[in-house]
This record gives C-alpha cells, sequence and structure tokens, in this order.
C-alpha cells in the first residue's frame, strides 16, 4: 500500500509538473570565444612578423587559406604548382616531422634525422641561414615539393611549393631566388 502511493504521489508529480504550453523560452547567455579563431591566429602572425620579397614575374599572387601568409600559382611547362608561405611559434615539430610530413604527402617513405640533415642543403638569404629540400617521388614523377624552413628567433618560416618533377626542374632556381629575397620590413626585428 505504501509503494503504491508512493507511486501515485509520483505520478501525481509529474502530471502536474508537465507543461502544455507552445511558448518558446530563450535564454541570454555571454558570448565567449573559448576557440581561438584561426583568421585571427593568422592576422596576429602576419601583425608580429612583417616580410616583403621579390616573386618571379611569372607566379601569381593567389587567396590561399588563412594560415597561409601568402599563396602563389607557379606556371611551368606542364601545369601550375602551388606555393604557400606558413609561420608558426616555436620549431612547430621541427625539421624532421615536417620534412616527413611532406615526403608521406608524395608517397614517400619516412626518413630519420641524420637522414634527413644529408639531404638538406644549407642556404643564405637575406632573412639568414635555412635549410632547402628537394623531395621527388620517384616512382610517380607528378609528386614533388621543394621547400625551405627558416628558424627564425620565436618561430618558424616554412616555405612549400608543391609541384611535378618537371615543374621542379623549371622553377627550382626562381624558388631558391624567392627564399633568398625574403626579408623583414624595414624597423622590424
Amino acid at each position: 500500500m505504501y509503494t503504491f502511493r508512493l507511486l501515485l504521489v509520483c505520478f501525481l508529480f509529474i502530471i502536474l509538473s508537465c507543461d502544455s504550453g507552445d511558448h518558446i523560452r530563450t535564454y541570454r547567455l555571454p558570448k565567449t570565444n573559448m576557440i581561438p579563431d584561426k583568421q585571427d591566429a593568422a592576422t596576429r602572425r602576419n601583425e608580429k612578423l612583417k616580410l616583403s620579397w621579390e616573386k618571379p614575374e611569372t607566379w601569381i599572387e593567389t587567396s590561399g587559406h588563412a594560415m597561409r601568409l601568402v599563396s602563389f600559382n607557379v606556371p611551368f611547362s606542364n601545369g601550375i604548382g602551388d606555393l604557400s608561405m606558413t609561420t608558426f611559434e616555436g620549431s612547430s615539430g621541427g625539421v624532421k616531422a615536417n620534412v616527413n610530413r611532406w615526403r608521406q604527402q608524395i608517397g614517400l617513405e619516412p626518413l630519420n634525422g641524420s637522414e634527413i640533415k644529408q639531404s638538406s642543403i644549407n642556404k643564405d638569404g637575406q632573412l639568414g641561414k635555412y635549410e632547402f629540400f628537394k623531395l621527388v617521388n620517384e616512382k610517380n614523377p607528378d609528386l614533388a615539393i621543394l621547400s625551405s624552413i627558416f628558424n627564425l628567433e620565436t618561430s618558424t618560416l616554412f616555405v612549400k611549393l608543391t609541384i611535378d618533377s618537371k615543374g621542379i626542374e623549371e622553377t627550382e632556381d626562381d624558388f631558391i631566388t624567392f627564399c633568398k629575397s625574403i626579408h623583414l620590413i624595414e624597423g622590424d626585428l
């Protein structure tokens, strides 16, 4: 009997507490930006690191995406390569992780640190010393990358040209000249 009364009280409570009204309830909550906007992060990077460069006449600047400082279409006899320039705080995973990620993008196996060091070519430019990499998938000549990594004081600058092996041969000198021309805009450190 006690159980029956308890069930009856619970049932009445549920029935009486249900609202059959057709009204919509709204609430106002303060807006908080818990996840930083990628565009804002890219803008902050651009404001901190003001760079300039001299591009070859045939390269065409494109809109790219928010993470890039700049993007170019790089025409060659068989098509168009995609050049991106990005910068990230700190070492951004280091040379080994980035080179192996690029190798994976073109279907190559990863290398150990000493193999990567042997494959890099040290260059000097207006922005300072940098490492240059020429990555070609010999089994699939449509997949190749030229890249440069600049280890700056508080960030790392990456210049990457995704192209095919014929395009590498045609554009390598322009790519190196472009990388050597990158410099800080007067007054920035």
